[in-house]
């Protein structure tokens, strides 16, 4: 089995290495063949000089750079320019828990999309404050009555899809702000299934998020319903 694991970065310097070691020691343990596309939109940290020398040391290990910048925009990019069928996004952080990558890869071979879910049983957040978890499942809830969105976590970051499955609606895509499992979702007509996630807040470097991040959710809600 292989796949892809892309992870969009912005200035993960402290934190880059040590999630592609992860991802590789647990897909080796699975036995399943993972190579790991970095998408950087030109940090200042280095981040993208750090993936070229681990990429000198592992084939597996490639980065793009853009000069744009967005997360939805270099989450687009790496899923079209993936060189297999099954594709994982994830943050570069270690929110996301690196041991359920093979887990999202195997279930990707019998559904079209596989999300890692912070909102079903089983999954959990750990470190965020009472205030956004909130606004987390107001817009949850917001996407579900607006959009008639089923999934109980279209928010994650966390996900694996079928290349063949995202190029159906990769023309359909605005990509923008952070959410761009929702506008898959909404956009694509697919197999879904949800595994439960520990969600960890990042513990080394910045957040990206800004106070602009409600005021882009709500616009990309409006163009979803009226597109």
């Amino acid at each position: 089995m292989k796949a892809t694991v892309v992870i969009p970065t912005y200035n993960e310097r402290e934190n880059i290495t040590e999630v592609i070691k992860k991802v590789l020691y647990h897909c080796r343990k699975k036995k399943i063949d993972v190579n790991i596309l970095v998408v950087d939109d030109n940090s200042p940290d280095n981040t993208a000089e750090i993936v070229r020398n681990l990429g000198k040391e592992d084939k597996r290990i490639s980065v793009i750079v853009r000069k744009e910048k967005g997360l939805s925009g270099a989450i687009v990019k790496g899923l079209d320019s993936a060189k297999t069928e099954i594709v994982v996004n994830m943050d570069a952080d270690l929110s996301h828990p690196t041991e359920k990558v093979p887990e999202l890869i195997r279930n990707c071979e019998e559904y079209d999309l596989v999300i890692g879910s912070r909102y079903i049983r089983g999954g959990e957040i750990k470190g965020w404050p009472l205030k956004r978890i909130l606004i987390s499942k107001t817009a949850t809830l917001m996407a579900k009555i607006l959009l008639g969105v089923k999934e109980n976590d279209p928010m994650s970051g966390f996900f694996a899809i079928k290349q063949s499955k995202f190029r159906e609606i990769k023309d359909k895509m605005k990509p923008k702000g952070y959410k761009t499992l929702l506008e898959i979702i909404v956009r694509g007509k697919f197999k879904t299934k949800e595994i439960p996630i520990t969600f960890i807040d990042r513990q080394k470097g910045k957040s990206k998020l800004s106070g602009n991040v409600i005021k882009h959710y709500l616009i990309m809600l409006k163009e979803l319903m009226f597109d």
